[in-house]
């Protein structure tokens, strides 16, 4: 009877501690969520100040962390990187420029950081620019420094569609630019832009027409240039193959191209209609005297004239006159050509 009282005192005891340990491990608990909750909102809620704040490329969760907590963002650096482990964030910041602000809580910068919401500025590179002019509109947005820009056009570029072009030649890129709209970090090096451009012509050129161009018995240099010449002399895009035609088809008889816009390409700035001193101008790029294609591009075509200079269309022309509308009037014969052009 005397060890039956004694372990139930024994048992009373045991559930006592049980009781007293699980108090101060919930104590503990509930002490560390709410730390853990606390140390998640806003430093400043009342600060709204942007602030511009730098991921560097290659940084790790922790190290953006300590970044944060050192410039005042996060309250601390080892909660920051425990919220990214446990919503399964960790590893996918994105590198760039960030405007934030104290007043923003943990899961809204992390947020901002994941989803690479950088500062960031737009461009549109128009269909036919050439080096000269997409130089000066990047400088002109503010986007690169002209000078670096220059340098950088210089350098090696290792692309399979450059094989076939000199690449000790200046301004050896013309041409190659894919012209469309682009979004770039305000920390993005010129050197970056350029290889964004060149990376755009890989995916949208290169490798869905390479097979066809290498069937075809083409350089892509060859391609590229026709096709900056149709994009320069066409305005209409049904017209382009047609166009593209008409020069395959006089370089095919060994006829000069006589290319307004090869001339116009020699020229400081446009002219309206070029005279006949222009079309003397002493000039591999001049193709009222020299037959076959010049040396290069005149300008970075776009996705129309690239397919023109790839499939051009099968015809007869040999002649082509520009219309007022932006057509063209299309001939066989030099006589019909004669007449298309006095009846403009």
């Amino acid at each position: 009877m005397l060890n039956l009282v004694i372990e139930k005192k024994i048992k009373h005891k045991k559930i006592f501690l049980f009781l007293i340990v699980l108090f101060f491990i919930l104590t503990i608990s509930v002490g560390s969520w709410k730390a853990y909750q606390s140390a998640l909102l806003p430093i400043d809620l009342m600060n709204n100040e942007k602030i511009i704040f730098k991921v560097e490329k290659g940084s790790s969760t922790l190290q953006v962390a300590e970044k944060l907590e050192k410039e005042g963002f996060i309250k601390n650096s080892k909660i920051f990187s425990l919220y990214m482990r446990l919503n399964g964030f960790d590893n996918k910041i994105q590198a760039g420029s960030y405007e934030l602000s104290k007043s923003m809580a943990v899961p809204e910068i992390a947020a901002k950081l994941i989803k690479g919401e950088i500062i960031s500025k737009t461009f549109t590179i128009p269909e036919g620019y050439n080096l000269k002019q997409i130089i000066k509109l990047l400088t002109e947005k503010g986007i690169v420094d002209k000078a670096k820009f220059e340098q950088a056009l210089e350098k090696n570029y290792d692309y399979s569609f450059l094989n076939s072009v000199d690449k000790q030649k200046k301004g050896y890129l013309e041409g190659y630019l894919f012209p469309d709209t682009y979004r770039v970090g305000v920390d993005v090096t010129e050197e970056e832009i350029i290889k964004m451009m060149l990376n755009r012509f890989e995916e949208v050129v290169y490798k869905p027409f390479n097979s066809k161009v290498l069937e075809k018995g083409l350089s892509w240099h060859e391609v590229v240039t026709m096709a900056s010449i149709v994009e320069r002399e066409g305005k209409v895009e049904e017209e382009l193959p047609i166009i593209a035609g008409v020069f395959y088809n006089r370089l095919a008889k060994g006829w000069k191209l006589e290319s307004c816009a090869t001339v116009q390409y020699l020229l400081p700035e446009p002219k309206e209609t070029l005279s006949l001193n222009d079309l003397k101008i002493d000039s591999p790029y001049n193709t009222y005297l020299n037959p076959g294609l010049p040396p290069g591009p005149i300008a970075s075509p776009g996705l129309s004239a690239l397919k023109a200079a790839i499939e051009p269309a099968d015809t007869d022309y040999m002649f082509f006159v520009a219309n007022d509308d932006g057509t063209h009037t299309f001939s066989k014969t030099f006589d019909a050509h004669l007449s298309a052009k006095n009846e403009r």
